[in-house]
């Protein structure tokens, strides 16, 4: 069985999502050994073994390598407003489909049920509501970065 790198991007992040720390595949000649950070048990593969073993499932993904990075965390954000956080972990996106603009841009008023982004979890793509009235303050991700679970994406100020 060949797994193309589409498939073991997939697994990396269903395993990701997963409540699991360790995940072993084994097919053929390929094993793939991955543990999760704070994992229980430190064995290591064989000498034998062809596979992968990593703490970060999602930074070793072949794909998602090369994603860019999300942006550090920067002194200059505003003290209040709103923090939009990821639903899930994937792949963030500032617009709807490549070349098209944004769905917001810093200093722009968003509703509610305004889209600011898209996350794609498997080729699902997802989109993200604002959830609050205001000012999008900051986006906090780069455009095609991998995102993590609760990461903040943008922060909204209220406006009156």
């Amino acid at each position: 069985m060949d797994l193309s790198h589409e498939d073991v991007r997939s697994i990396l992040q269903a395993i990701g999502n997963a409540t699991v720390d360790e995940f072993r595949l084994e097919t053929g000649d390929l094993k793939i050994v991955i543990r999760k950070r704070g994992a229980a048990g430190n064995a290591s593969p064989s000498s034998e073994s062809q596979g992968a073993t990593t703490d970060d499932p999602v930074a070793e993904a072949p794909e998602a390598a090369s994603a860019k990075p999300a942006r550090p965390a920067r002194p200059d954000l505003p003290s209040s407003g709103v923090a939009v956080k990821a639903p899930m972990l994937g792949v963030f996106y500032r617009s709807p489909a490549p070349g098209a603009p944004p769905f917001v841009e810093v200093g722009g008023i968003v509703s509610e049920q305004d889209t600011l982004c898209i996350i794609e979890v498997m080729k699902l793509m997802n989109s993200i509501k604002a959830g609050a009235r205001g000012r999008i303050a900051a986006i906090l991700v780069d455009d095609a970065a991998m995102v993590e679970y609760d990461q903040p994406l943008m922060i909204i100020e209220p406006v009156q």
